[in-house]
């Protein structure tokens, strides 16, 4: 799920001795979702569907990668391109993590790979229209992760939680003595430190931001965060923290608006009535939880 995740329950009376087989069916369901969408895994429904690229094959898929798609597609509309999910292959040009590279120069190549509208989806699955292309599920997956493990929770009659994937967090109910859970909003200039508390009642917040993973070029600092149209990493804004009913609404809006241009991303988020929290490059916050302390029910 691209980093680590948390679960913290508030055991329902009687039911303590249950948590250890709680926890391991949560980690089976989360890992089939991984085991679906990962393109990093070989046998997975994306994976299938990257393999058969140009070769006229279809990979069927069910309703719930359907579902995602048809997000995706959502996505690319509201963003005007930006939001695209082929643009994974751009890896090959902006390399992240470890042993961060850039290339640019491979751009020209990889550009005409980086197109939604050669995503054939009909009756018989998916078909990429070019060798090369591919399809990368990592801009929603874990946010839907998120959501899928939170129903599986509430299905089994536990009702005051915390789950969190890789910083995207979904909180149900309360802590001990009916207490709010409080979750923090990481300052993107200082990992460790926290610019907002929320107060979050039955909702989720994801953080989309361009300061965890970041490279070198050219006398400049890139962040991992792609404008699909241009193939070039966005710049302007560190991060933006949204909360809504559910995690993957959270997590593209959050998504979409650090791709919007600076000038229009405050507006356009708050023409989502969702509170936000926008973070500037050079520090700047806007937004109605720029306040350090709010509380939120989305209930």
């Amino acid at each position: 799920m691209g980093g680590p995740g948390r679960l913290v329950i508030r055991p329902p009376q009687g039911r303590g001795a249950e948590l250890r087989r709680i926890y391991s069916a949560l980690l089976k369901q989360l890992q089939a979702i991984e085991g679906k969408l990962s393109r990093y895994l070989d046998n997975s429904v994306i994976s299938l569907i990257n393999q058969r690229a140009g070769s006229g094959t279809y990979t069927p898929i069910d309703d719930e990668v359907a579902g995602l798609l048809q997000l995706c597609h959502q996505l690319w509309l509201e963003s005007d391109g930006a939001f695209d999910a082929t643009a994974g292959i751009l890896r090959k040009a902006w390399r992240f993590g470890e042993y961060p590279c850039a290339m640019p120069e491979k751009l020209p190549q990889l550009m005409p790979l980086v197109d939604w509208q050669g995503v054939d989806i009909g009756d018989a699955g998916v078909h990429l229209q070019r060798t090369g292309m591919e399809l990368d599920l990592g801009g929603i997956g874990k946010e839907y992760a998120v959501d899928v493990g939170v129903r599986w929770l509430l299905s089994e009659g536990i009702e005051h939680f915390v789950l969190e994937l890789a910083g995207d967090v979904r909180a149900c109910g309360y802590r001990a003595e009916g207490q709010p859970w409080q979750v923090g909003i990481r300052d993107p200039q200082a990992a460790d430190d926290s610019i907002a508390s929320v107060v979050l009642l039955d909702a989720a917040m994801a953080t989309s931001g361009t300061t965890q993973r970041r490279l070198h070029y050219a006398g400049r600092s890139y962040s991992h965060l792609l404008d699909a149209r241009s193939g070039w990493p966005v710049e302007g804004v560190a991060s933006v923290s949204v909360i809504s009913e559910d995690c993957i609404t959270a997590g593209a809006v959050a998504t979409l608006a650090c791709l919007r241009p600076a000038e229009t991303a405050d507006r356009w988020l708050a023409s989502t009535d969702l509170p936000w929290l926008r973070v500037t490059s050079d520090g700047v916050r806007s937004g109605p939880l720029a306040e350090s302390s709010t509380e939120v029910d989305r209930a």
